[in-house]
Protein backbone atom coordinates (compact mmCIF):
# COMPACT_ATOMS: atom_id res chain seq x y z
CA UNK A 1 0.00 0.00 0.00
CA UNK A 2 1.25 3.05 -0.80
CA UNK A 3 -0.81 5.99 1.10
CA UNK A 4 -2.99 6.39 3.41
CA UNK A 5 -5.65 9.04 3.46
CA UNK A 6 -6.74 9.53 6.78
CA UNK A 7 -9.69 12.68 7.39
CA UNK A 8 -11.37 13.10 10.92
CA UNK A 9 -15.00 13.97 10.36
CA UNK A 10 -16.72 16.76 12.82
CA UNK A 11 -19.74 18.69 11.08
CA UNK A 12 -18.10 18.32 7.82
CA UNK A 13 -19.91 15.71 5.86
CA UNK A 14 -20.50 17.60 3.17
CA UNK A 15 -16.82 18.59 2.60
CA UNK A 16 -16.01 15.05 3.28
CA UNK A 17 -17.75 13.41 0.61
CA UNK A 18 -16.57 16.09 -1.87
CA UNK A 19 -13.20 15.05 -0.52
CA UNK A 20 -13.01 11.64 -0.72
CA UNK A 21 -14.89 12.03 -4.27
CA UNK A 22 -11.62 14.03 -5.79
CA UNK A 23 -9.59 11.17 -4.28
CA UNK A 24 -10.76 8.92 -6.30
CA UNK A 25 -11.07 10.67 -9.04
CA UNK A 26 -7.48 11.86 -9.35
CA UNK A 27 -5.04 9.52 -7.62
CA UNK A 28 -4.50 6.87 -9.99
CA UNK A 29 -0.93 6.10 -10.21
CA UNK A 30 -0.56 4.77 -6.46
CA UNK A 31 -2.46 2.33 -4.74
CA UNK A 32 -4.14 4.00 -1.54
CA UNK A 33 -6.93 3.49 1.24
CA UNK A 34 -8.91 6.24 2.99
CA UNK A 35 -9.86 6.08 6.71
CA UNK A 36 -12.52 8.22 8.51
CA UNK A 37 -12.62 8.59 11.49
CA UNK A 38 -15.43 9.71 12.79
CA UNK A 39 -15.94 12.41 15.94
CA UNK A 40 -19.27 13.46 15.39
CA UNK A 41 -22.45 10.55 15.47
CA UNK A 42 -24.67 12.92 14.45
CA UNK A 43 -23.73 12.68 11.00
CA UNK A 44 -23.81 9.63 9.26
CA UNK A 45 -20.86 8.88 7.21
CA UNK A 46 -21.24 5.21 6.51
CA UNK A 47 -18.52 4.30 4.09
CA UNK A 48 -21.21 2.82 1.27
CA UNK A 49 -22.00 6.54 0.62
CA UNK A 50 -18.38 7.47 0.44
CA UNK A 51 -17.48 5.50 -2.76
CA UNK A 52 -16.72 1.90 -3.33
CA UNK A 53 -13.75 1.85 -5.96
CA UNK A 54 -11.10 1.90 -2.75
CA UNK A 55 -11.17 0.18 1.08
CA UNK A 56 -12.82 2.91 2.88
CA UNK A 57 -12.29 1.91 6.80
CA UNK A 58 -14.74 3.95 9.34
CA UNK A 59 -13.87 4.37 13.18
CA UNK A 60 -16.77 6.09 14.64
CA UNK A 61 -16.38 7.42 18.13
CA UNK A 62 -18.86 8.43 21.09
CA UNK A 63 -17.53 11.39 21.40
CA UNK A 64 -15.29 14.14 19.88
CA UNK A 65 -11.76 12.55 20.50
CA UNK A 66 -10.13 16.22 19.40
CA UNK A 67 -8.02 16.21 15.91
CA UNK A 68 -4.63 14.60 17.39
CA UNK A 69 -6.53 11.25 19.01
CA UNK A 70 -8.67 10.65 15.76
CA UNK A 71 -5.87 10.71 13.70
CA UNK A 72 -3.73 8.12 15.83
CA UNK A 73 -6.54 6.19 15.38
CA UNK A 74 -6.56 6.11 11.87
CA UNK A 75 -2.36 5.88 11.66
CA UNK A 76 -2.64 2.95 13.96
CA UNK A 77 -4.25 0.80 11.89
CA UNK A 78 -2.93 2.74 8.37
CA UNK A 79 -1.14 0.05 6.25
CA UNK A 80 0.32 2.61 3.82
CA UNK A 81 3.98 3.77 3.62
CA UNK A 82 2.90 7.51 3.48
CA UNK A 83 0.12 8.41 6.03
CA UNK A 84 -1.94 11.48 4.30
CA UNK A 85 -3.82 13.82 6.90
CA UNK A 86 -6.34 15.82 4.59
CA UNK A 87 -8.78 17.90 6.52
CA UNK A 88 -12.45 16.99 5.47
CA UNK A 89 -12.47 20.38 3.46
CA UNK A 90 -9.43 19.77 1.10
CA UNK A 91 -10.34 18.86 -2.50
CA UNK A 92 -7.24 17.44 -4.49
CA UNK A 93 -7.44 19.24 -8.65
CA UNK A 94 -5.32 16.89 -10.01
CA UNK A 95 -3.32 13.71 -9.07
CA UNK A 96 -1.57 15.50 -6.52
CA UNK A 97 -1.15 13.06 -4.17
CA UNK A 98 0.72 10.41 -6.47
CA UNK A 99 3.11 13.51 -6.88
CA UNK A 100 3.55 13.98 -3.22
CA UNK A 101 4.26 10.26 -3.28
CA UNK A 102 6.72 10.40 -5.86
CA UNK A 103 8.77 12.86 -5.21
CA UNK A 104 8.69 11.65 -1.23
CA UNK A 105 10.43 8.51 -2.75
CA UNK A 106 13.58 10.24 -4.07
CA UNK A 107 13.53 12.76 -1.19
CA UNK A 108 14.43 10.15 1.24
CA UNK A 109 15.74 12.52 4.33
CA UNK A 110 11.98 14.58 4.52
CA UNK A 111 9.70 13.04 6.90
CA UNK A 112 6.75 15.34 6.46
CA UNK A 113 5.71 17.14 3.15
CA UNK A 114 2.87 19.71 2.50
CA UNK A 115 1.60 21.25 -0.98
CA UNK A 116 0.57 24.78 -2.41
CA UNK A 117 -2.54 25.27 -0.90
CA UNK A 118 -5.23 27.47 -3.40
CA UNK A 119 -8.76 28.82 -1.98
CA UNK A 120 -11.70 28.11 -4.21
CA UNK A 121 -10.96 31.18 -6.13
CA UNK A 122 -7.40 30.28 -7.40
CA UNK A 123 -5.59 32.72 -5.23
CA UNK A 124 -2.55 31.32 -3.16
CA UNK A 125 -3.19 30.65 0.54
CA UNK A 126 -0.78 30.73 3.38
CA UNK A 127 -0.08 27.17 4.09
CA UNK A 128 4.02 27.52 5.74
CA UNK A 129 4.92 29.25 9.28
CA UNK A 130 8.33 28.81 11.11
CA UNK A 131 8.31 28.11 13.95
CA UNK A 132 6.30 30.06 17.02
CA UNK A 133 7.83 31.86 19.85
CA UNK A 134 6.69 33.63 22.68
CA UNK A 135 6.88 36.71 21.44
CA UNK A 136 5.27 36.44 18.20
CA UNK A 137 2.74 34.22 19.75
CA UNK A 138 1.84 36.64 22.87
CA UNK A 139 1.35 39.64 20.10
CA UNK A 140 -1.27 37.11 18.37
CA UNK A 141 -2.75 36.96 21.13
CA UNK A 142 -3.17 40.63 22.32
CA UNK A 143 -4.70 40.82 18.62
CA UNK A 144 -2.06 43.46 18.01
CA UNK A 145 -2.10 42.07 14.22
CA UNK A 146 -5.32 43.61 13.35
CA UNK A 147 -4.59 47.07 14.32
CA UNK A 148 -0.47 47.13 13.17
CA UNK A 149 -0.26 45.34 9.88
CA UNK A 150 3.46 45.14 9.91
CA UNK A 151 4.96 43.52 13.10
CA UNK A 152 8.25 42.04 12.47
CA UNK A 153 8.12 38.84 14.48
CA UNK A 154 4.50 38.61 13.68
CA UNK A 155 5.74 38.86 9.49
CA UNK A 156 8.84 36.19 10.47
CA UNK A 157 6.13 33.39 11.90
CA UNK A 158 4.03 33.92 9.14
CA UNK A 159 6.84 33.35 6.87
CA UNK A 160 5.66 36.64 4.57
CA UNK A 161 8.97 36.15 2.89
CA UNK A 162 8.24 32.64 1.17
CA UNK A 163 8.36 32.43 -2.52
CA UNK A 164 5.16 29.96 -3.02
CA UNK A 165 6.67 29.10 -6.08
CA UNK A 166 9.66 27.47 -5.34
CA UNK A 167 10.17 24.28 -3.38
CA UNK A 168 12.15 24.61 -0.19
CA UNK A 169 12.41 22.89 3.06
CA UNK A 170 10.74 24.82 6.07
CA UNK A 171 9.95 24.46 9.70
CA UNK A 172 5.99 23.89 9.09
CA UNK A 173 3.33 22.69 6.66
CA UNK A 174 -0.22 23.47 7.56
CA UNK A 175 -1.81 20.11 8.72
CA UNK A 176 -5.13 20.22 6.32
CA UNK A 177 -2.70 18.68 3.76
CA UNK A 178 -0.11 16.64 5.80
CA UNK A 179 1.98 13.97 4.57
CA UNK A 180 3.77 11.74 6.76
CA UNK A 181 6.80 8.96 5.87
CA UNK A 182 5.69 5.95 7.80
CA UNK A 183 9.62 5.21 9.02
CA UNK A 184 8.90 8.90 11.03
CA UNK A 185 5.72 7.59 12.74
CA UNK A 186 7.98 4.51 13.73
CA UNK A 187 10.94 6.83 14.81
CA UNK A 188 9.53 9.42 16.72
CA UNK A 189 5.54 8.20 17.57
CA UNK A 190 2.29 9.48 17.34
CA UNK A 191 1.01 13.05 17.41
CA UNK A 192 0.71 13.99 21.01
CA UNK A 193 -3.24 13.42 21.82
CA UNK A 194 -2.43 16.51 24.29
CA UNK A 195 -3.00 18.77 21.70
CA UNK A 196 -7.55 18.76 21.23
CA UNK A 197 -7.15 21.14 18.01
CA UNK A 198 -4.62 23.66 16.79
CA UNK A 199 -0.72 23.07 17.33
CA UNK A 200 -0.59 19.66 17.05
CA UNK A 201 0.93 19.63 13.35
CA UNK A 202 3.64 22.41 14.68
CA UNK A 203 4.57 19.95 17.70
CA UNK A 204 4.87 17.00 15.29
CA UNK A 205 6.89 19.77 13.13
CA UNK A 206 9.43 20.22 15.63
CA UNK A 207 10.01 16.59 16.50
CA UNK A 208 10.66 15.90 12.95
CA UNK A 209 13.37 17.88 12.45
CA UNK A 210 14.72 17.92 16.13
CA UNK A 211 15.12 14.03 14.90
CA UNK A 212 16.79 14.88 11.96
CA UNK A 213 14.28 14.61 9.40
CA UNK A 214 13.21 17.14 7.02
CA UNK A 215 9.90 19.29 6.32
CA UNK A 216 9.74 20.36 2.79
CA UNK A 217 6.65 22.39 1.09
CA UNK A 218 6.56 20.99 -2.57
CA UNK A 219 5.51 24.14 -4.73
CA UNK A 220 4.90 21.90 -8.02
CA UNK A 221 2.24 19.97 -5.85
CA UNK A 222 -1.68 21.70 -5.11
CA UNK A 223 -4.54 21.18 -3.83
CA UNK A 224 -7.78 23.39 -2.44
CA UNK A 225 -8.81 24.31 0.81
CA UNK A 226 -11.84 26.05 1.85
CA UNK A 227 -10.58 26.80 5.23
CA UNK A 228 -12.26 26.88 8.34
CA UNK A 229 -14.11 23.32 8.25
CA UNK A 230 -15.16 21.91 11.49
CA UNK A 231 -14.51 25.32 13.47
CA UNK A 232 -16.27 27.23 11.17
CA UNK A 233 -19.89 27.09 13.47
CA UNK A 234 -18.01 27.81 16.21
CA UNK A 235 -18.27 30.78 18.64
CA UNK A 236 -14.95 32.79 18.42
CA UNK A 237 -14.76 32.57 22.02
CA UNK A 238 -14.78 28.80 22.34
CA UNK A 239 -12.42 28.58 19.30
CA UNK A 240 -9.81 30.95 21.16
CA UNK A 241 -10.59 28.86 24.45
CA UNK A 242 -8.95 25.45 22.40
CA UNK A 243 -5.96 27.83 20.62
CA UNK A 244 -5.02 29.31 23.99
CA UNK A 245 -4.75 25.97 25.89
CA UNK A 246 -2.97 24.11 23.00
CA UNK A 247 -0.97 27.31 23.05
CA UNK A 248 0.03 26.62 26.80
CA UNK A 249 1.33 23.11 26.16
CA UNK A 250 3.35 23.71 23.31
CA UNK A 251 4.72 26.43 25.49
CA UNK A 252 5.35 24.13 28.26
CA UNK A 253 6.81 21.31 26.09
CA UNK A 254 8.98 23.76 23.71
CA UNK A 255 9.85 26.77 25.42
CA UNK A 256 9.89 26.16 29.24
CA UNK A 257 8.12 26.44 32.07
CA UNK A 258 8.74 30.64 32.28
CA UNK A 259 7.15 30.92 29.18
CA UNK A 260 3.69 28.58 30.35
CA UNK A 261 3.62 30.33 33.43
CA UNK A 262 3.64 33.50 31.44
CA UNK A 263 1.15 32.39 29.18
CA UNK A 264 -0.92 31.06 32.29
CA UNK A 265 -0.94 35.10 33.89
CA UNK A 266 -1.49 36.81 30.99
CA UNK A 267 -4.74 34.07 29.96
CA UNK A 268 -7.21 36.45 31.70
CA UNK A 269 -6.22 39.42 29.40
CA UNK A 270 -6.37 36.92 26.35
CA UNK A 271 -10.17 36.03 27.45
CA UNK A 272 -11.30 39.00 27.62
CA UNK A 273 -9.83 40.13 24.52
CA UNK A 274 -11.62 37.21 22.94
CA UNK A 275 -14.82 38.44 24.06
CA UNK A 276 -14.23 41.68 22.63
CA UNK A 277 -13.28 39.76 19.49
CA UNK A 278 -16.49 37.74 19.63
CA UNK A 279 -18.39 41.07 20.12
CA UNK A 280 -17.11 42.87 17.06
CA UNK A 281 -17.32 39.74 15.08
CA UNK A 282 -21.01 38.94 15.82
CA UNK A 283 -21.60 43.19 14.33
Amino acid sequence: MDVSIITVNFRSKDHLERMIASALKYTKAINMEVIVVNNDLNEDVSPVRLGEEVKVHLINNSRNLGFAAACNQGIEIAQGRYVALLNPDIELVDDSLSKIIEHLDQDTDVGIAGPRLIYPDGTAQSSVRRFPRLLDQLLVMLKLPHILTNLGPVNRYLHTDLDTKKTQDVDQVMGAYFVIRRKLVNAIGLLDEGFFYWYEEVDYCRRAVSAGWKVRYYADVKARHIGGGSFSHEKTIKKQAVIRRSLRRYARKHWGWKAYLILVLLDPLFRFLAVIAHAFKRQ
